[in-house]
């Protein structure tokens, strides 16, 4: 149920290029991934409570909603599940030793989600992150990166004047993570780290509701968190966040437009953090975009009656920079809203 594609080889790194928006244990639906994670200043979305916490209570109406995100095909998932607990199956070796420089990405996730302009409530029991890449055909080296997460978190927020707002967001959950690389034709695999953590992070955000596009400023204190055991590449450590959006008017329907500065991974340096996006809502449909220096997506969620449907493309190809080197990807989301 997903497409993937990639130009190129670089022969020097294995895992040569990711996924444009994805990110190990870090949660994001489609229409997040498709505004570039550019949202702290922005209210609810259709399929997620508001990035930042203060701007909860612009939601418009309580709802419950289940969510499945899916990208790069349910064909990898056993596979994955497989390597997690060491094993390595025959279908995928082969598939190692046919294809040419093979890179296999899944992503895949579900939610059920409380929305209200009081408390918003989410429980992620699986959120599936994971790739292999394989190089050298003599003696094929792989690499493998496996994050599997269950997540619980509880969000709210409140007015302090007519124009600020301060809230908070707490999380908690279990993760699962394996990060190896290995000779194909000596394979040891080892099997994942288990751990858990607490996050707490607490927003603010002002908006110039006298001024011309409603100007809004939105601030997060991101990844106050604890953690029992330590895992590399997994999130990012504290970071303060900032997004400033404007909502110029339109004859129909509404857009906004944000620029932020927020740090995702721990890998990523100051120029990974700017990213900008834009939301536009013509009622019951959705369309996000969003840029950085990770690449580029688009994203459309629709609401037909009670059911959901969505769908986004993302490349690596970033107008920051030019390689050769990309891989696009297609997401796909549905749910159903109660």
């Amino acid at each position: 149920m997903a497409l993937a594609s990639s130009a190129a080889v670089a022969q020097e790194s294995l895992l040569f290029t990711r996924n444009a928006r994805s990110l190990h244990g870090v949660y994001s639906p489609l229409l997040v991934k498709g505004l570039a994670h550019a949202c702290l200043a922005l209210p609810p979305l259709a399929d997620s409570p508001a990035c930042n916490p203060a701007l909860n209570d612009l939601e418009s109406e309580p709802r419950l909603s289940i969510l499945g995100n899916l990208s790069n095909g349910y064909v990898n998932l056993s596979s994955f599940y497989a390597l997690s607990n060491g094993q390595l199956e025959a279908d995928l070796s082969k598939r190692i030793f046919d294809e040419n420089n093979p890179l296999l990405q899944v992503e895949a996730n579900g939610a059920l989600v409380f929305f209200s302009k009081a408390l918003a409530i989410r429980y992620i029991p699986v959120d599936l992150n994971a790739y292999l890449v394989a190089r050298n055909e003599a003696n094929p080296q792989v690499e493998i990166g496996y994050v599997q997460s269950h997540v619980g978190e509880i969000q709210g927020g409140l007015r302090i004047t007519r124009d600020l707002r301060a809230g908070l967001r707490l999380q908690g959950g279990q993760r699962q993570a394996l990060f190896t690389r290995f000779q194909l034709l000596t394979p040891v695999i080892p099997t994942t780290t288990t751990s858990w953590f607490v996050n707490v992070e607490p927003g603010l955000a002002y908006e110039f509701a006298r001024v011309a596009w409603s100007p809004r400023v939105g601030f997060m204190l991101a990844n106050l968190k604890y953690e029992n055991i330590k895992q590399p590449r997994i999130g990012a450590p504290i970071d303060p966040q900032i997004g400033v959006s404007v909502s110029p008017p339109l004859p129909w329907g509404e857009l906004s437009i944000e620029v932020a500065l927020r740090r995702l991974s721990e890998e990523a340096d100051f120029w990974r953090r700017p990213r900008l996006g834009a939301l536009y809502r013509f009622g019951a449909l959705s369309v996000s975009a969003g840029v950085d220096r990770d690449g580029l997506s688009l994203g459309f969620l629709s609401r037909f009656g009670n059911l959901n449907t969505g769908i986004l493309f993302a490349s690596t190809r970033s107008v920051f920079e030019s390689t050769d080197f990309f891989t696009q990807t297609l997401y796909l989301e549905a749910g159903w809203t109660f």
